[in-house]
């Protein structure tokens, strides 16, 4: 495990797998100096792939929360976002269920209602009637505990969960602070017994999708830059690539003050079994 002053040193990779959230931007604004080494990585002709557990397609990435950061989608060669590989198995989910129609209890902060309708699939509250819960993201003023109860009558029904967004915290750029996300409830459901089929990093599927369509990779030229250490630090390393832990997103408040011989002892203690090849506070050139 180094330290990483700069990513001069990375010019010997040619493929850059970044997540978005916690390393380029924070939801609310783009982070300056994460941006240049973005720039500085192109120019060298460097592949460069946004690898993201949104919930939401890769256009809606592109065009609406790239757009509105203000962060050029030219740069990246490819988006590849869990929500999109979910959209993409819609069809195959639906054979697996054996029904042409599907109804689904959906936890999600943006509406998804005419997504699913498109595809044959009918939001609704009464669990009662549903196939299958779908866990792709959590409005910021939801009950935990009323959504965990809910879970539980779900459970005793033996509902499985589809959950296209593993992440259980992510650092929020409008109100300065870490929050929950809905890994949290797709992790509480696995717990109670809950059969729950994960779309996202740490999983292999959606590292193998950043790089479909490439020919001759050699994994060594293959770098995973993220900031959650169970979700993309631990993906990167069970895909067998390097990795690099960028210290300023959701662990941002456990290595205040720590010098880096602190930070790697916190990080091997910690994470005894995940092992970054690199780290650094923010991604910079």
């Amino acid at each position: 495990m180094k330290y990483l002053q700069s990513v001069k040193k990375l010019k010997k990779y040619d493929f850059f797998l970044i997540d978005q959230w916690g390393v380029i931007h924070n939801g609310e604004k783009k982070f300056k100096e994460a941006y240049k080494a973005l720039l500085f990585l192109k120019k060298l002709g460097k592949k460069i792939i946004i690898i993201s557990n949104s919930s939401e397609n890769s256009s809606h990435t592109s065009n609406v929360t790239l757009k509105r950061l203000k962060i050029d989608n030219k740069i990246f060669d490819k988006i590849i976002t869990s929500g999109e590989i979910f959209e993409n198995e819609i069809e195959l989910i639906k054979k697996n269920f054996k029904k042409k129609y599907l109804k689904c209890f959906c936890i999600s902060e943006l509406d998804k209602k005419k997504l699913l309708k498109k595809k044959n699939i009918l939001v609704t509250k009464n669990i009662n009637q549903i196939d299958f819960i779908l866990a792709s993201s959590i409005k910021p003023n939801s009950s935990l505990t009323i959504l965990k109860k809910k879970l539980d009558k779900c459970k005793i029904k033996k509902i499985p969960m589809i959950c296209t967004n593993p992440d259980k915290k992510v650092f929020n750029g409008k109100i300065n602070k870490i929050v929950e996300q809905v890994g949290v409830l797709a992790a509480y459901y696995k717990k109670i017994g809950g059969n729950v089929k994960f779309y996202g990093k740490p999983y292999s599927r959606i590292y193998k999708e950043c790089l479909i369509g490439y020919r001759g990779i050699i994994k060594k030229k293959v770098i995973m830059i993220g900031d959650s250490i169970e979700n993309d630090i631990l993906g990167g390393q069970r895909f067998n690539i390097d990795t690099l832990f960028i210290l300023n997103g959701n662990h941002k408040n456990e290595f205040i003050k720590l010098n880096n011989n602190e930070i790697k002892k916190k990080i091997s203690k910690t994470w005894k079994k995940i092992h970054p090849t690199y780290f650094s506070p923010i991604l910079k050139i």
